[in-house]
């Protein structure tokens, strides 16, 4: 810094006391940098982008991930693409870091720091075995099963999150036998009589030895989460990304 005041015959920084801090002049030629940086960036991503090997890096939560590689195939067969599963927090931790460049999960974010374009409901469901009484009912109030046990996605993730929120707001505080971060594992202990689950519909393969109800909330509305594609508000990114991006969007929405 001390080079570059001897070289602009200007003060940059100042102290004051035992810190230092941007002069005037200092925070003119620093706002014009940033200003530049700015518009320099996204063309920079163009032009190294014309090359494609630059992958299309998108996030999801793990109830969407098995769908987003066909949907992308058939969006932008073009396109490579890493996807990425995690939970909501680490995939707003990794958008902050710039390790992934959109993220498809639910419920929208509280921070304005992010952008949010809704893309689909996610219905919630009450997994139980096929030979529990309530089976056949197609649709139940989770009242009704406040005297089942019941296995459940472990604490962190956002399934987890709405299945407490859903109970809490029946009114039943469920025993909690296995928690799991696999929906595969869970839908297993199901068969197998240990309890009954709360999961995203997307989330249950068909299988015999299962039954999906649909779950209606105190206020008679059907339970389900509001999912979308969430992105780092004004992080540059390649045309080509923004282009598949719409598309995958475009494409979830039909």
């Amino acid at each position: 810094m001390a080079r570059y005041q001897q070289e602009l015959s200007v003060r940059l920084i100042e102290r004051d006391g035992r810190r230092i801090r941007l002069s005037a002049e200092g925070e003119m030629l620093a706002d014009a940098a940033a200003k530049a940086l700015s518009a320099f960036e996204p063309v920079l991503h163009d032009v190294l982008d014309t090359s494609h090997t630059r992958p299309l890096r998108l996030g999801a939560l793990r109830s969407m991930s098995g769908e987003l590689a066909p949907m992308l195939a058939e969006s932008s067969p073009e396109m490579r693409a890493h996807i990425i599963e995690g939970s909501s927090p680490e995939l707003l931790t990794a958008l902050r870091s710039s390790h992934i460049d959109a993220a498809i999960l639910g419920p929208r974010p509280d921070s304005t720091e992010f952008t949010w374009s809704p893309l689909r409901h996610q219905p919630f469901v009450l997994v139980v075995p096929s030979t529990h009484p309530l089976a056949d009912r197609g649709v139940i109030e989770l009242q009704e099963f406040s005297g089942d046990k019941f296995v459940a996605m472990a604490p962190g993730y956002t399934a987890r999150s709405l299945a407490d929120e859903l109970c809490a707001e029946a009114g039943i505080k469920p025993v909690i036998t296995i928690e799991s971060d696999s929906s595969y594992t869970l839908r297993s202990y199901v068969a197998a009589g240990l309890g009954v689950c709360i999961l995203p519909e997307t989330m249950v393969a068909p299988d015999p030895g299962l039954v999906c109800l649909e779950i209606r909330r105190v206020d008679g509305t059907l339970a389900y989460r509001e999912m979308g594609l969430v992105r780092l508000r004004g992080a540059p990114q390649p045309a080509r990304l923004q282009g598949a991006l719409r598309r995958l969007v475009k494409r979830i929405r039909t």
